[in-house]
């Protein structure tokens, strides 16, 4: 499976780190994984994912 660092996560969503962050807490999306020097990496699933919550978003779908 495709695995994305936060930077790399951030550039396909285009969004900034922390606005991930603060999703990440808030919906409490658990990293798919986490490096020994304790990078987060987020799969392509999620990614898809949080590309739907943006779309649902912009069309308020979601309030």
């Amino acid at each position: 499976m495709k695995t994305y660092s936060i930077d790399e996560f951030v550039r396909n969503l285009g969004r900034a780190e922390q606005t991930l962050r603060n999703l990440d807490n808030t919906i409490k999306i658990e990293p798919y994984r986490v490096s020994v020097g304790g990078t987060q990496y987020n799969s392509q699933e999620q990614l898809n994912y949080y590309f739907l919550l943006k779309i649902f978003n912009s069309i308020r779908i979601f309030t």
